[in-house]
């Protein structure tokens, strides 16, 4: 290995090694894990009703309504490793009811998704150190998108990786197939975490620091996902403490390491679109 190279490796290892201790030092002074607490409480309390509005929102399109069941499959199954099933019938029956609760039961419905994306705003902002919310029109503007585009896309980009893997354009490219089936599930992850990055502070945020979080925010839930998966299969204790309860705990636990790995993924958007600003002002 030459000198020259040498030197380069030596200079990003220590640039890898600045931005592990800023993001370090960040996630402990911006209370990343107070914040992954309290987004997992609130997420609990709110999550039937936003998976409640964003289901109908995909059947008001009757084009659209098929991608459903679609969606909801390949968010229990890779963003909800643990206690999916239940969480799953859950939902289904409350969506059910749905039908026949009242006017006010459905703007408190309502009310409850949107206070959990205001709750979501409201802790970006605060890591993104964002003093000015949006207005109001805007902030409606902003969860209504969500509601109803983001499932739309998401449904959509399901619907077209699994026509392409199981119809016949692939079938001489064994590999190729197998290659959508594995990484097709991140590549949704990497995009979920990056629109959450780009859209949700109310500020702007550059493209390549995002991009970047999402990607590393997308690796540490695959290992989360591994980790908490055979963490449930191999200790059972909690089944014999909680009982019929056991879900709940876990399904919080659960909670918790998604968002704590959302937030570390923002620090790391932060510090990298920081260090870019400070390299711009410096060039000429």
């Amino acid at each position: 290995m030459s000198a020259g190279e040498l030197t380069s490796l030596a200079v990003k290892w220590t640039n890898a090694r600045s931005l592990i201790v800023q993001v370090s030092g960040r996630i402990i002074t911006r209370k990343v894990t107070r914040t992954a607490a309290a987004l997992s409480f609130t997420t609990l309390l709110a999550l039937v009703p936003l998976a409640t509005v964003m289901l109908s929102a995909l059947s008001v399109f009757p084009v659209f309504s098929h991608w459903g069941e679609t969606l909801q499959s390949f968010i229990y199954l890779h963003f909800m490793p643990a206690a999916g099933d239940v969480i799953r019938s859950n939902i289904e029956q409350f969506s059910r009811q749905a039908a026949r609760l009242t006017t006010l039961g459905l703007v408190f419905l309502l009310l409850s998704a949107l206070f959990l994306l205001s709750t979501i705003e409201g802790a970006f902002n605060d890591l993104w150190q964002v003093k000015r919310g949006r207005q109001l029109l805007q902030r409606l503007l902003l969860y209504w998108t969500l509601l109803t585009l983001g499932p739309l896309l998401m449904g959509a980009a399901l619907s077209l990786t699994s026509s392409l893997v199981s119809g016949n354009l692939f079938n001489s490219f064994g590999p190729l197939t197998a290659m959508i089936s594995s990484i097709g599930p991140f590549v949704l992850e990497w995009a979920t975490f990056l629109m959450m990055y780009v859209a949700i502070p109310n500020c702007v945020v550059p493209f390549r620091p995002a991009a970047f979080g999402a990607i590393l925010a997308a690796a540490l839930f695959q290992i989360a996902k591994f980790g908490f998966g055979w963490f449930v299969t191999h200790f059972k204790s909690y089944e014999i403490i909680y009982g019929t309860l056991a879900s709940l705990p876990v399904f919080l636990l659960w909670l918790y390491l998604s968002w704590l790995v959302v937030l570390i993924g923002a620090i790391v958007t932060i510090t990298l679109s920081e260090k870019d600003k400070q390299i711009n002002e410096q060039t000429p």
